[in-house]
This record gives structure tokens, C-alpha cells and sequence, in this order.
């Protein structure tokens, strides 16, 4: 997985793990704007490992899944809504869970 949406999925991800502010992560994301999707992060812990474990575009937005690994050692499922705004990959939310990729990786 090496594409500009998932670039942006591990940037983000490092800032939230560093327990920096991700501010700049966050877009409109069609009147959807949530500057607190991190906070579906916070169990994890500060300094959580975590790995793109598969994605799905579809034109402007992207679904990807991740697997993070956080303070109890134990891989919990997550997936990150990415849409793009005039070019740049925002965050529009975090769920735990996956989405099903339907074949795609």
C-alpha cells in the first residue's frame, strides 16, 4: 500500500500515536468536519504501533483498514474514512471494526 491515501493514513496515524494534535488531518469532508475522529484512538495508549492492513478507493474517498497495536499488546481492528478535498487526503472519521474490500487489498 503506497499511494498518497495511505501516506496520509500513516501520517496520520504517527501524529495521533506521538500525542500530537492531527488539526491539519481533518477537512470538511462534505459538512462532516470531526476534529475529534482521534478519540476513537485514545485506549490504544500513547505510542501505539499499527499497520495498514488493506484499503478501498473509490474517486475522492478511501476506506482503510488498520490494525493497532496499543498498551495491553493486543491488535484491535480500525478503519479510517479518508476524503479528498482539492487534492490532499483528509480524515473524516476512525471506527473500530473493518470495512469488507470486497477482493481489493
Amino acid at each position: 500500500m503506497d499511494s498518497a491515501v495511505h501516506d496520509r493514513a500513516r501520517d496520520y496515524l504517527r501524529t495521533v500515536a506521538e500525542g500530537a494534535p492531527p488539526t491539519a488531518y481533518y477537512g470538511d469532508c462534505g459538512g462532516r468536519r470531526n476534529d475529534s475522529a482521534h478519540d476513537a484512538l485514545a485506549d490504544e495508549g500513547a505510542g501505539f504501533g499499527f499497520a495498514l492492513t488493506g484499503s478501498v478507493e473509490s474517486g475522492d474517498s478511501a476506506d482503510i483498514n488498520v490494525s493497532v497495536t496499543g498498551r495491553d499488546g493486543a491488535p484491535t481492528s480500525y478503519v479510517l474514512d479518508l476524503h479528498r478535498e482539492n487534492g490532499t487526503w483528509y480524515v473524516c472519521g476512525v471506527d473500530e471494526g473493518s470495512v469488507d474490500l470486497g477482493g481489493a487489498g
